[in-house]
């Protein structure tokens, strides 16, 4: 029985210490660690079959990354098929908003960009001999002529505000005169008085003439920023 259990004990040292080696030695023959393998799993010193560690090291990163190289890439291959994709949708739903306006009698004059670009809240268009005025206030958008009724100032440099009743309107800056965004309504025509000379002039010259309307045109708002107005 002794010596039974010093052979036993010669085993499990020499198979440990084979172990040891093919876990911790790289330069270890192949023979040696087939040996040492088969000799400890049968000893119960190991369940299954060991994994370097540089492998098993790789195989964490994988795990913590979201899986292998391979599903990385199907990944950023399916991402770029989506962004493909939806760009072309994008453009599709611009050409069909374009080709339903057009048949409906809209003319495209602006698009929210250029309220970005030119840091103002109105933008002057011309369309063949026509010019218009894109007004924006408060994430509302109105189109107009691009000049005033009573001597055809341009609005470009106008103020755009929300007056005490709670009306938009447009204010000429070289006659004082407020018109109604939304409908166009006169609400001042070249008021004179005041410390303003010039507009004291503009008003006595203009007293007594017809008031008129400011021409304001139905406007639509397309879902990729572009103002179109039936002009």
């Amino acid at each position: 029985k002794e010596m039974a259990a010093s052979r036993l004990l010669v085993v499990v040292l020499t198979a440990t210490n084979l172990l040891a080696g093919t876990s911790g030695n790289a330069c270890l023959s192949r023979p040696r660690a087939a040996l040492a393998r088969p000799l400890a799993r049968r000893l119960g010193l190991i369940s299954h079959a060991s994994v370097p560690e540089g492998a098993r090291s790789r195989r964490t990163e994988q795990m913590k990354s979201g899986g292998s190289p391979a599903s990385s890439g199907f990944s950023a291959s399916s991402n770029a098929a989506r962004r493909k994709r939806d760009k072309r949708d994008a453009q599709e739903a611009r050409q069909y908003a374009a080709k339903t306006l057009a048949k409906e009698g809209y003319t495209r004059l602006a698009s929210l960009n250029e309220f970005e670009q030119k840091g103002k809240d109105v933008v002057s268009v011309i369309t063949g001999v026509n010019a218009y005025a894109v007004f924006r206030h408060d994430g509302r958008y109105f189109v107009t002529d691009a000049s005033c009724p009573p001597y055809k100032f341009p609005l470009a440099d106008a103020e755009v505000r929300t007056d005490s009743m709670g009306r938009v309107v447009v204010e000429e800056p070289l006659t004082g005169s407020v018109f109604n965004l939304e409908t166009g309504e006169v609400i001042e025509w070249c008021p004179s008085g005041g410390f303003n000379p010039v507009r004291s002039i503009f008003g006595a010259i203009k007293k007594d003439t017809e008031r008129e309307d400011l021409p304001t045109y139905d406007m639509r708002l397309t879902d990729s920023g572009e103002v179109w107005a039936k002009i």
